[in-house]
């Protein structure tokens, strides 16, 4: 999955060219691309703005063959989640349970076509370029999933504030988002911050 949509994304030139991968993908080499990190000062810059959330509705727009992992990022919670408290012993705080139940009860309510997903729009990989253009790297997480989950994994890892997160779908969109989509790209927001909290409480124990 990872290869594949890295392969998409440098067809559409968002990524890197990849120019060799083992046969068991452990060793990537790309194109070297001149630039810098997103960071959160870039949230209140327009046309980085633009570029990113244009970038990344050109991935979740692609129609391909390509076999991209199905598993959402719901799925994924829930599959460690168990694992950890059954396999692992982990023991999570006592209020992590109902938030689990409730997280995937309102991701099954969600009605959004599930589109090619990048899956972890964290600042390190989205690399703004010299030129200015924008590239994605990094695909290991990537899937079909709620294309929402990537503008909410962005807004989660730059710290964005209801503002700024209505910014970034209304340059996604193109117009004024409505309450669903808003609500929605909180929901993965707060989506972001529970799969991290799970999943560094599953590597201290």
């Amino acid at each position: 999955s990872e290869l594949d949509a890295h392969t998409i994304g440098a067809k559409l030139g968002m990524a890197p060219q990849l120019f060799y991968a083992d046969q068991n993908q452990l060793v990537l080499v790309m194109e070297f691309i001149e630039g810098r990190p997103f960071s959160r000062k870039d949230l209140d810059n327009p046309d980085i703005i633009k570029k990113v959330m244009q970038t990344i509705k050109k991935f979740h727009n692609y129609s391909s063959e390509e076999e991209l992992r199905k598993q959402t990022r719901a799925e994924l919670i829930k599959n460690l989640y168990d694992h950890s408290k059954t396999k692992n012993g982990v023991v999570f705080p006592s209020c992590f349970d109902q938030l689990h139940k409730q997280l995937q009860a309102d991701c099954a309510s969600l009605k959004t076509k599930h589109l090619p997903s990048h899956g972890d729009l964290n600042l390190d990989n989205v690399l703004i370029a010299e030129d200015g253009n924008v590239y994605f790297i990094d695909w290991a997480e990537s899937g079909i999933d709620n294309p929402f989950l990537d503008i909410g994994w962005l807004a989660c890892c730059s710290a964005a504030n209801n503002d700024q997160v209505k910014n970034l779908l209304q340059e996604y969109l193109g117009r004024s988002p409505n309450a669903s989509e808003i609500t929605e790209t909180l929901f993965y927001r707060d989506v972001t911050i529970f799969f991290i909290a799970i999943f560094w409480i599953e590597r201290q124990n």
